[in-house]
């Protein structure tokens, strides 16, 4: 049985089909397309909302601990494990890179023109990632939160200090915490699949 000639997507070309099927293939494939930009439409609403909120409750954090604690202070919220501090950091996450606020901030800005525009590209490739969406809106929302720092202040509010006896995590803030839970959410929804999808890609 011979087969019929087909586009590079692997669909059977009009020169195959009559003039109705063909037309009839022609409205599905457009179908698929609106349905396809309506899905990334509501995708992308939700970064946005994402991103928005997560920024927010960190700079209203951020400007209540600058408020109440003095710079370099710290008070006690649970003895032996969690202080609240007043640091001001000019690094990255965790006290890295100490001293570059400028080249941070650029870095900053090109991360959040970046990096969405690498998911959009990914998506485009393979829809089912769009999934990641939910992490990526608090990567996003961690950097803008912390760039807006940068910009005003020069450096970061850092004010959770975990500790146990004399050990102490470096102290982080809100922002940090999104882009970090933010990552591991996109890995593991990109590679492991969602819960409803049974683990499978």
């Amino acid at each position: 049985m011979s087969r019929l000639p087909v586009t590079a997507e692997g669909i059977p070309s009009c020169s195959s089909l009559g003039p109705v099927v063909c037309l009839m293939h022609r409205d599905r494939r457009q179908e698929r397309r609106l349905a396809r930009m309506h899905s990334f439409r509501k995708v992308w609403i939700i970064v946005g909302a994402e991103t928005l909120g997560v920024a927010l409750a960190d700079q209203l954090t951020k400007a209540a601990v600058r408020a109440w604690i003095p710079p370099d202070g710290s008070v006690e919220i649970i003895p032996g494990l969690l202080n609240l501090v007043h640091w001001s950091n000019t690094g990255i996450a965790f006290g890295l890179f100490q001293g570059r606020g400028e080249l941070l901030a650029v870095l900053s800005v090109l991360a959040l023109v970046g990096i969405p525009l690498l998911f959009w590209w990914e998506w485009r490739r393979e829809p089912a990632l769009a999934r990641t969406a939910w992490g990526l809106g608090l990567i996003l929302g961690g950097a803008l939160g912390n760039l807006i720092d940068r910009l005003r202040l020069g450096s970061v509010t850092d004010f959770l200090d975990f500790y146990v006896g004399n050990w102490h995590w470096h102290a982080f803030n809100l922002a940090d915490s999104s882009i970090c839970v933010g990552t591991a959410l996109v890995l593991y929804l990109a590679y492991r699949g969602s819960p409803a999808e049974g683990g499978s890609q």
